[in-house]
């Protein structure tokens, strides 16, 4: 694959699963040098959208070129993209990176769920430079315009790029699978959380007195190991044991000396 373009699908990823409310500075910081590469145009008016198009700007004569009228329809129709983004330091341009993560978490979702990331809804200009595709969609929007570059990053194959979801417990990450080989979680912690998990449902199905044995053998497990992480800091530090809630089977009793009614 590609290597500017599985790093195009890499941060769509990433974007999409990230919390924008705890990123660390650093984090912060980074993503608002990779927004402006990913998520918006580089160019400032169509002329210079259409000559960033060549893959040699030191010879002027490959520079990509367009029909007069082709370039006036593309000038209308994307009068959006040309407007001055706010400050990135400013709470407008943050908010607008809270609605573009919803905006790209429910594209992926939904070509996770079609399996088909691509259709061809698209009006744009087609046009082939140094042997590279240039492809400029017509969007109406910013939305249509990212519903677009995702979709023709994961198409544009071999391989084509497949979108999932992470059937883990507590995951539910979305993540791009750009192998030929099949992958249904995001990664191999995922896939034994997942597999014990299933062990555990058919184990308490199938033998109830065998699950309350492993749910307490895997009791006095975790409880040694945090007496034992304990101790690794702590030395002499004593650890209290925990006995085991049992479930109340006698009535409450408010203050009167009468049961409660609920």
């Amino acid at each position: 694959m590609d290597k500017n373009r599985k790093e195009a699908i890499d941060f769509f990823v990433k974007f999409a699963n990230m919390n924008l409310n705890e990123l660390n500075p650093g984090d912060k910081a980074k993503l608002l040098v990779e927004s402006e590469e990913y998520l918006f145009f580089k160019a400032s008016s169509v002329d210079d959208l259409f000559l960033s198009a060549s893959t040699d700007q030191a010879d002027v004569s490959k520079v990509f070129t367009a029909p007069q009228e082709d370039m006036d329809l593309f000038s209308r129709k994307m009068k959006w993209a040309f407007k001055p983004r706010p400050n990135k330091d400013s709470a407008e341009y943050w908010s607008m990176l809270f609605h573009l993560q919803v905006v790209i978490k429910d594209m992926l979702s939904n070509f996770a769920i079609k399996d088909s990331p691509f259709e061809f809804l698209f009006l744009g200009f087609v046009g082939w430079e140094s042997g590279k595709k240039v492809f400029f969609p017509l969007s109406v929007d910013q939305d249509d315009y990212l519903n677009f570059k995702i979709s023709y990053l994961l198409s544009d194959g071999p391989p084509r790029a497949t979108v999932h979801i992470c059937p883990a417990p507590k995951c539910n990450k979305i993540f791009i699978n750009t192998s030929l080989r099949k992958k249904t979680f995001c990664s191999p912690r995922c896939m034994w959380r997942f597999n014990t998990a299933e062990r555990r449902k058919g184990l308490k199905k199938k033998d109830p007195k065998k699950y309350r044995a492993y749910l307490d053998k895997q009791r006095e497990l975790m409880a040694r190991k945090y007496e034992k992480n304990i101790h690794t800091e702590h030395p002499k530090a004593k650890v209290a044991k925990h006995t085991r809630k049992t479930r109340r089977t006698e009535p409450r009793v408010n203050r009167t000396g009468l049961p409660d009614e609920g």
